[in-house]
């Protein structure tokens, strides 16, 4: 699953892409061009292993840093730090 824009995206939904059988869960990205703002939840898992999640908003690194050039999940800036626990 992808949701994308060319200019701010905004997601505070839910996205389900569990695994079956033994399958790993899926794969989803939340992509805005310029600005992401993501307050959603996403449940990828699966008895083989977790998918992936994908936020791709300006460069951003998730880190036990503090957050900077963010309000929350929204990058403001180039290069943004949000902090493993706000996820």
């Amino acid at each position: 699953m992808v949701i994308w824009s060319d200019d701010l995206t905004a997601f505070a939904g839910t996205i389900t892409a569990t695994g079956a059988g033994t399958g790993r869960g899926g794969d989803a990205e939340v992509s805005g061009k310029a600005a992401l703002a993501y307050s959603g939840f996403a449940d990828l898992s699966g008895p083989g292993g977790f998918g992936d999640l994908l936020l791709d908003p300006y460069n951003v690194t998730i880190s036990n840093g503090t957050d900077s050039n963010s309000g929350g999940f929204m990058a403001t800036g180039d290069d943004s730090v949000i902090n493993v626990g706000t996820l």
